[in-house]
């Protein structure tokens, strides 16, 4: 897309330049004649007048065509890198963003789901955990009840 904004605006610009440089030439030319005509009708023959006229008219738009290029090469360089800064700011800008606001939404889902499992986990093992410590505790009242029950027996002469 901007190689061909690029191409078109390069063409553009490069068909103005010569119209521009064109119509000034043309412009300059005549006031020049009219001017040299006015000045030199008196005492200089045509031929002299005519070879004055040919090749001030040709230094001169070489002179205009030169700078109407330069001014056109800047002003074109200018334009050019505006429009790439529009378009890079209007698709690419946005589209970064979005990619990265999808990217961070994944992070995050990955995020939340990877603390809910490992949080279930947790709440599984603390269970377990529970679970034995539990077991083992009631198994350990009970042995301490059947040796005091057994030692009571053994040490009360009354207890039959």
């Amino acid at each position: 897309m901007v190689s061909v904004l690029e191409k078109i605006i390069k063409k553009e610009i490069s068909s103005i330049g010569t119209t521009i440089t064109h119509l000034i030439s043309q412009v300059i030319e005549k006031t020049i004649s009219s001017a040299i005509a006015k000045s030199f009708q008196k005492g200089v023959g045509d031929k002299a007048l005519n070879q004055l006229e040919k090749s001030i008219s040709s230094k001169l738009e070489a002179i205009v065509a030169r700078q109407i290029h330069a001014q056109f090469q800047t002003s074109s360089k200018q334009a050019l890198q505006e429009a790439l800064k529009t378009s890079v700011e209007a698709s690419v800008v946005p589209t970064f963003e979005m990619s990265c606001k999808a990217l961070f939404d994944q992070i995050d889902i990955k995020f939340q789901n990877g603390l809910v499992k490992h949080t279930i986990d947790t709440i599984n093992s603390a269970s377990s955990i529970t679970q034995t410590l539990s077991g083992q505790l009631t198994d350990g009242q009970r042995k301490l009840l059947a040796i005091a029950t057994n030692s009571k027996v053994a040490t009360d002469p009354f207890v039959a």
